[in-house]
């Protein structure tokens, strides 16, 4: 593994240091609004397959230098207005300029998700969602997945404010592969409590694409994949520093975010540092819950090359958690809290408890350490692209108070990435790629008990793409081959037994498990008026050995319970069925002429699980999210503001319909009520007297009547009355 990581680091810097000579070509030009004429300062301009981005001025002007020869996709954004997604060539230093009309929502961009080149999203084969920077900003949240649950068709298995799985049309853990800055993220995702280990606030761009993507990324993107982008270069010539903070009022969250970036005739750079921490949280009905609290300190950056001839970045970033795990044992008597509960230790929780931010026992200290070199060379008209990885994954959990310096488990998790991709010259409107990637993995248990065996693991995939544009139609495909080896003295993954403390369960694996299959059709329509659009998107899924958890039963026909030193579990066993999987997903976007500043935006998500026979006479998947409505009341103003610029104010509502179709066989779910949350929110930005944007100021309320409420896929709905 070392020289592995030695090989990573070493091939990076001699890429970057062989090619400094190496100059490229100027792109310029302005951004304009279509009625007026005028300059848009702060439109957004990105060219994805060449990692370049920045803002106009404050005349509505861009510039970027070092750009590679060849064919590139241009992406230009404002607030308020159409996206513009423009193709273009550059064999000489151009000037192309861009002029946006006012819109009802952003509805194009570009996406390097699922596809072997940056591709309209229109012309995308499986549905993408792109959420920006800006969009992120609008909306607080506690955790990045947190965040991307607002999306159509997109759901969290939450444990508490700080830990988030994502949820894609009903699957997820495995089947949903998490990409970082061109590396697939490995953190042992197969747990509920295990959340993404990127740093919220150091994301830039998030692309979601909603359906199966194993072409590209491999078996395991069964269910979709959620791609973080986190170093997009300044513009040249630019040092850039920036703060960004984020404080929340029910948990006293309190997060910092120092950044500072910069580009000197190609060469780029960034570090940046966050520091988040939460005391307990509270609801109506229990108070602080207790240790609900975390804590987190994470901190990255890269330094890379821009030229005629590509990019090479070299990016590292590290992870560190400390998590509190609930588990919300109450004394008998006063009905309180318990801290250290089933412990020696055991006691009622009093006041002074509750105001720490550092976790009680049990929790979880999770570090992630993460270096990747991303690469793309620019060959006549041909492409090569790669990108190679190390990470270290250290995951600890704790769960005895007497024993703090000894974890119950600690997965040591190690993996070096590889992918390596050649797209073909475009012609006669064909794109064709050529690629293989995988990975090769270690993993070793150093705790005191086993969840998962030790194992050795490799993984090889090549695949062939091709694309074809029609016209306004596209057509995509291909084929590939995967080879994994696992070689583990300990059996199979899923074939342990062990308890898992995040969880409070006791969890059997079977040795016969066999791998899932999907077979999945979609289909789509958006239809774009002058004030209004409508998009729908249906898909059925066909699920072959789908895995799943279930409780097991004593023979006296109650819950399973195992005691493990001073705790009382609950037992779970693996098994499979086969299973289908359909929903849709519908956004409506309104703005009545003449009122062009209002806008009512609407989303609609559903999905319907169900087994093909009944165990235990209940045919409903489990884990499978609420029927969810958002609405959105939104007025925009100050476009083109001296001081105050781009003020919105919104009033939203967030409905999530009765669960009333849960995976009821074994006592394992039950239904869940539904609920309607209300929120608000309010922002801007201020600019100096330049035009340009030197800050930006958002205030949002969630839940304003103070619902008390419990989302189907929360996972403390199942631990103690809490």
């Amino acid at each position: 593994m070392q020289k592995i990581l030695l090989f990573v680091t070493c091939f990076s810097i001699l890429s970057i240091a062989q090619s400094q000579q190496s100059k490229g070509l100027t792109l310029s030009g302005k951004v304009t609004d279509t009625e007026t004429s005028q300059p848009l300062s702060g439109a957004n301009v990105y060219i994805a397959d060449a990692r370049i981005g920045g803002v106009t001025n404050a005349q509505g002007e861009y510039s970027f230098k070092n750009i590679p020869e060849g064919h590139h996709i241009i992406e230009v954004s404002y607030s308020g207005f159409n996206t513009t997604v423009q193709h273009i060539d550059v064999n000489t230093n151009s000037t192309v300029n861009f002029s946006l009309a006012t819109a009802v929502r952003e509805q194009q961009g570009i996406t390097i998700t699922g596809v072997a080149q940056a591709t309209n999203i229109r012309n995308s084969p499986i549905p993408v969602s792109i959420i920006r920077k800006a969009d992120m900003l609008h909306s607080p949240a506690t955790n990045i997945i947190d965040l991307l649950s607002r999306q159509p068709g997109v759901s969290q298995i939450s444990t508490g404010p700080a830990v988030s799985k994502p949820v894609i049309r009903g699957l997820s853990f495995n089947r949903v592969v998490v990409i970082n800055d061109g590396v697939r993220q490995e953190g042992q995702q197969w747990g509920e409590e295990h959340g993404v280990e990127i740093d919220e606030l150091s994301v830039a761009r998030a692309e979601i694409l909603k359906g199966p993507a194993s072409l590209i990324y491999g078996s395991d993107a069964l269910g979709g994949v959620v791609n973080f982008i986190t170093n997009t270069p300044v513009p040249e010539g630019v040092v850039r520093g920036s703060i960004l903070s984020n404080l929340q009022t029910n948990n006293h969250l309190a997060g910092i975010n120092g950044n500072i970036a910069g580009n000197n005739n190609g060469f780029s750079w960034n570090a940046y540092a966050t520091h988040r921490s939460a005391r307990d949280y509270t609801n109506r009905f229990d108070g602080k819950v207790l240790n609900s609290r975390f804590k987190e300190a994470n901190y990255g950056g890269y330094v890379g090359l821009n030229k005629r001839w590509g990019y090479s970045h070299l990016i590292f970033s590290s992870f560190n958690q400390h998590l509190g795990l609930v588990e919300g044992l109450r004394d008998a008597n006063s009905g309180k809290f318990l801290v250290y509960a089933e412990s020696p230790l055991e006691r009622v929780a009093t006041e002074d408890d509750f105001e720490g931010r550092t976790p009680l026992t049990p929790y979880q200290n999770v570090k992630h350490y993460k270096l990747s070199s991303e690469n793309s060379f620019t060959l006549g008209q041909s492409r090569l692209k790669i990108n190679l990885g190390y990470q270290n994954n250290l995951r600890k959990e704790f769960a005895d108070p007497e024993n703090l310096e000894e974890p119950e488990l600690f997965f040591d998790l190690k993996t070096v990435n590889y992918n390596v991709q050649y797209a073909l010259p475009t012609k006669s409107e064909w794109q064709t790629t050529f690629g293989f990637g995988g990975m090769r993995q270690s993993n070793r248990n150093k705790g005191e008990e086993t969840l998962i065996p030790e194992y050795d693991l490799f993984d090889i995939g090549a695949f062939g793409f091709v694309q074809k544009y029609f016209g306004k139609a596209t057509v995509s495909g291909g084929l590939r081959y995967d080879y994994r080896s696992i070689n583990s003295k300990q059996g199979m993954e899923l074939a342990s037994n062990g308890a898992h403390e995040g969880t409070v369960r006791y969890e059997y694996g079977q040795q016969n498990l066999k791998s899932e299959k999907s077979f999945q059709v979609d289909a789509g329509v958006d239809l774009d008026f002058y004030h209004f659009n409508i998009s729908l998107s249906g898909f059925y899924n066909r699920l072959t050995d789908y895995i799943f958890y279930r409780r097991l039963q004593s023979i006296g026909g109650g819950d399973s319970l195992i005691i493990d030193g001073s705790e009382i579990l609950e037992a779970f066993q693996y098994n499979q069925n086969n299973a289908t999987l359909a929903g849709f997903e519908f956004q409506l976007d309104f703005h009545p002429h003449p009122l062009d500043w209002l806008h009512f935006e609407n989303t609609v998500s559903y999905v319907r699980g169900r087994f093909d026979e009944k165990p235990d006479g209940s045919n409903n998947m489990p884990q499978i999210p609420h029927t969810r409505w958002i609405s959105e009341l939104r007025g925009d103003f100050l476009k083109k503001g001296k001081t105050l610029r781009n003020l919105y104010m919104m009033l939203e509502t967030n409905t999530a319909f009765a669960q009333e179709n849960p995976f009821t066989g074994y006592n394992t779910e039950t239904e869940t009520p539904g609920y309607v949350l209300l929120n608000a929110g309010i922002g801007t930005d201020v600019v100096n007297k330049k035009g340009t944007s030197w800050a930006s100021l958002h205030f949002s309320v969630n839940n304003i009547t103070d619902k008390a409420y419990q989302d189907h896929l929360s996972r403390l709905k199942y631990t103690d009355v809490n």
